[in-house]
């Protein structure tokens, strides 16, 4: 898996290796537990591995994170012939909210969301992906234009408030300003993506298809190469608009696989919701920035500062 660091630790007292033991009392014990994730505000993610090299992710979520992705590795993806990566059991979620969830590891080199033909493998697989889903599943957070509005409000208020405790540097302060005032721009323009989602189809969210979310895998079979999409951690995920997950795929395919189910939906349309998903998507980036504890530090900083000139580009390419 494409992460920044591991550490190795001895699986005998460690939790994951523990849980994991008790689910599946017949299976090999892990002889290694590798860190790939831990410490607030990130979800522990680690990785078991047994002595033959299997390898077994668990997660440690908690609240309606932990709810959903089980919900959709469970329940969702395996109905609609998605079985990668698979479900292998989790908990019941403790009085605290945290429960352990565990699925098989994904494997491949990560998305390029630059890459023509990574774009073209994600929109097939996430075409396929809606075409599928033809119920509504129940327990699933709204991802309606209604929930990045919100998260558009608070970040706006977060930023505000750093702005009146007067503790801020003099790039700090530029850069709050200069966003707040991007996020100002957009309050005003809210109406116009509202409008533009509500004429299109409302279906499973990802919530996160960036680069360390999907995995492609491509092998030889006769004359031509097969690629495989792989998609991990669905803790974002939601049940709304598809705008956000457009943002990044090619939309030709995407459209080709779907226009049975959607007939109406023009070329011109679904190019305007992967717009409206680009801003959407840098609300939730601003969300993301301004989750972590404590001061703002350089990256955020040039993080907000990347964020700002985003929301610029699409206003100015909307002529808002």
């Amino acid at each position: 898996m494409c992460l920044e660091w591991i550490k190795v630790v001895a699986p005998t007292h460690h939790l994951a290796s523990r849980v994991w033991e008790a689910l599946n009392p017949d299976a090999e014990s892990p002889e290694s537990v590798e860190v790939l994730q831990e410490g607030h505000p990130l979800r522990p993610v680690y990785r078991l591995v047994d002595g033959s090299g299997r390898a077994v992710i668990a997660k440690c979520l908690v609240g309606a994170s932990g709810a959903t992705e089980r919900n959709v590795y469970e329940h969702i993806l395996p109905r609609v012939g998605i079985r990668q990566p698979a479900f292998l059991g989790g908990t019941r979620a403790e009085p605290d909210g945290s429960q352990w969830i565990f699925v098989t590891e994904a494997s491949g080199r990560a998305y390029n969301e630059g890459d023509q033909k990574d774009r073209i493998a994600l929109a097939t697989w996430l075409g396929t992906l809606h075409t599928g889903i033809t119920w509504e599943p129940p327990n699933l957070p709204d991802k309606s234009p209604k929930h990045y509005r919100s998260l558009l409000h608070n970040a706006t208020r977060s930023l505000e408030n750093r702005i009146a405790q007067q503790q801020t540097s003099t790039r700090e302060s530029r850069a709050i300003g200069a966003l707040l005032a991007q996020c100002a721009r957009l309050e005003s323009r809210w109406s116009v993506l509202e409008d533009h989602c509500s004429a299109g189809p409302r279906t499973l969210v990802h919530g996160d298809l960036v680069a360390h979310n999907v995995f492609i895998r491509e092998r030889s079979s006769t004359d031509e190469v097969v690629t495989n999409v792989v998609v991990i951690d669905w803790e974002k995920a939601g049940w709304g608009s598809p705008a956000e997950d457009l943002s990044g795929v090619d939309l030709d395919t995407y459209r080709q696989l779907v226009v049975d189910r959607w007939p109406r939906l023009e070329r011109e349309w679904w190019r305007s919701l992967a717009e409206v998903g680009r801003f959407f998507r840098s609300v939730v980036f601003v969300a993301w920035v301004l989750s972590r504890p404590g001061d703002l530090d350089e990256s955020a900083v040039s993080n907000l500062e990347l964020a700002t000139s985003w929301l610029d580009e699409l206003s100015n390419r909307q002529g808002w």
